[in-house]
């Protein structure tokens, strides 16, 4: 927190603050922290109005020394700060409420206006600023005063205080009281695709998502997708999760297959909480509502496609389908434009020539790079020429399908890597799917 002073002296007395462990909320001010704070007393002496003393104290930081009486004409007790506490954080500009002890008359009851002071505090060395007052009829045990929404600003330490006031007498201040702002607001993303009940052409669907805004420092944000069999997600509930992309929106693929022909709904929350955050980020950790909710429909099961397995000791032919490289690359040039994976493309060239491939022959799958099958490749096919089962299977022919992949201008291509990855002592293994 380089360039936020928790609290600063204003004649010659510098104070350091350190948060510790503060739980957030996703609204209204986070809960308090605990602070350790060095130094004395704070003289509050900004340009246009004094203290009626020579000092005044920071409530439950330091030792509070009494104003002096002569500063004070109303014989009444000075309030106690209640709410906001020190080393509360607000993390919104929403209205702030201000909550003290009502004064009460040291000799005859009486109906007291209480005014609020809000000061902004700088840097050490510099003068507080007076940025808000209004005076607010008491109420019975406790006065509160709701600070309007836009007085607050971000990073920012505030000091507030109260008294009593009563036809021009002025009653004594209470203590100090200090809070800062550290604004972070996290909106929900909007459902973008697939939206409207439409009917999808797999069941492994990636979901689009419209990036809501994000405020503040809010660390790293992940958006949540859950799909379930109702819309009040509570049957055959599956859940996916990845990091928003700062590009405007992000895709959030499912790990699993969902079931043929069958409606789904979905909707989706972001959240900056259980990620590997700094401290201070950890410290105010949101999580927000859910969007609206969509829906769709799977595709009705596939019949099969599937060449029959060869002769024992035998392997199939590898088939030339460059031509289903060229069609999809002229029907979606923007997901041949967008390939790259490992510079923030998308998968969705690649599963697009995949499901139609499996249209002519269920023996088309993904490739996993040498073998690994957390590492699929980027713009390789495999081709299962064996008998048994294709998941798993390293008897393939391996395809590489696009030329300057992550160049310019990517281009269609067939070229049989089998040999080559054979001569480097490494496999490839047949996944569908990745």
């Amino acid at each position: 927190m380089n360039s936020r002073k928790w609290l600063a002296s204003l004649v010659a007395v510098s104070l350091t603050a350190v948060m510790i462990g503060c739980e957030s909320q996703r609204a209204g001010p986070l809960a308090p922290t605990n602070a350790v704070v060095t130094g004395g007393s704070v003289s509050l002496a900004p340009a246009g109005e004094e203290l009626d003393g020579p000092a005044a104290s920071i409530s439950a930081l330091l030792p509070v020394p009494s104003l002096p009486d002569a500063d004070a004409t109303l014989k009444a007790t000075a309030p106690v700060p209640t709410s906001p506490e020190n080393a509360t954080v607000f993390d919104n500009d929403a209205s702030t409420t201000l909550t003290a002890t009502t004064p009460v008359g040291l000799h005859v009851p009486a109906v007291f206006g209480i005014r609020f002071q809000l000061w902004a505090v700088a840097t050490a060395g510099s003068p507080a600023t007076l940025v808000h007052t209004a005076v607010v009829t008491q109420s019975t045990t406790t006065t509160s005063y709701s600070v309007p929404a836009g007085v607050l600003q971000d990073n920012t330490t505030y000091a507030w205080r109260a008294r009593a006031e009563l036809d021009g007498a002025l009653g004594p201040w209470s203590s100090v009281s200090a809070f800062e702002t550290i604004f972070v607001r996290i909106d929900p993303p909007t459902p973008n695709s697939p939206v409207g009940g439409v009917t999808i052409d797999n069941v492994r669907p990636s979901f689009s998502l419209i990036n809501g805004a994000v405020v503040g420092e809010a660390g790293t944000v992940i958006y949540e997708v859950q799909v379930a069999t109702n819309s009040s997600f509570t049957e055959n509930v599956v859940r996916a999760a990845t990091q928003r992309r700062a590009r405007g929106d992000t895709n959030v693929p499912l790990a699993a297959d969902l079931a043929y022909d069958t409606v789904y709904y979905w909707r989706a929350r972001g959240t900056n909480a259980n990620v590997s955050v700094t401290a201070l980020q950890a410290a105010r950790e949101i999580t927000t509502d859910w969007s609206k909710v969509e829906s769709f429909r799977t595709p009705e099961k596939p019949k099969e496609n599937r060449t029959p397995d060869p002769a024992p000791g035998q392997r199939l032919p590898l088939p030339n389908m460059l031509h289903v490289v060229q069609q999809i690359a002229g029907q979606y040039p923007g997901a041949l434009r967008n390939s790259c994976q490992e510079h923030g493309g998308s998968w969705d060239f690649m599963d697009l020539v995949v499901a139609e491939l499996r249209k002519h022959d269920t023996r088309w799958g993904f490739n996993c790079k040498r073998g690994n099958c957390r590492d699929i490749s980027f713009d390789v096919v495999d081709y299962h020429y064996g008998p048994g089962s294709d998941q798993g299977s390293t008897d393939v022919y391996i395809i590489d399908i696009l030329l300057q992949h992550c160049g310019a201008s990517p281009t269609p291509a067939w070229i049989d890597q089998t040999e080559v990855t054979r001569r480097a002592g490494t496999v490839g293994r047949w996944i569908y799917p990745r």
